[in-house]
C-alpha cells in the first residue's frame, strides 16, 4: 500500500456532508477511501444488502437439503440461480464503475 503523504483540507457545506457521508457508507467504505477512489477516476458503487446475503444463504441451504433423487429438476434449477446471484454479486464486488476517461484535461 502507498504510504499517505499529505494532508487535505475540504470544506463542505452540510448537505455535501450528508452525501459524502452516504455514499461512503452506501458503498462499505470511510470516507477518505471514498475520495480516493473519486481521485482515481472511479464511481464506488452501493454494496448490496443484507437481504441479498440471505437469500443466498438460505437457497444454499435448500439446496443442501434437497436431495437429487427427490427432486433434480428442481435441485439443478436452484444451484444455477444460486450460482447466477453469486456472479452478480461479484460483478457488484468489484465496487467501482469507471466515471470518466483519466488523463483527461480539466475544463
Amino acid at each position: 500500500m502507498e504510504k499517505k503523504l499529505f494532508h487535505y483540507e475540504v470544506r463542505l457545506s452540510k448537505t455535501e456532508s450528508r452525501m459524502l457521508h452516504n455514499n461512503a457508507h452506501l458503498a462499505g467504505m470511510p470516507c477518505s477511501e471514498y475520495l480516493r477512489t473519486l481521485i482515481k477516476g472511479f464511481v464506488p458503487k452501493q454494496m448490496p444488502n443484507k437481504d441479498f446475503h440471505d437469500v443466498l444463504q438460505r437457497l444454499n441451504k435448500i439446496c443442501l437439503e434437497l436431495s437429487e433423487e427427490q427432486n433434480p429438476k428442481l435441485v439443478r434449477e436452484i444451484r444455477k440461480t444460486v450460482k447466477q446471484l453469486q456472479e452478480l454479486y461479484l460483478n457488484m464486488d468489484s465496487v467501482c464503475t469507471i466515471q470518466f476517461e483519466k488523463g483527461g484535461d480539466a475544463e
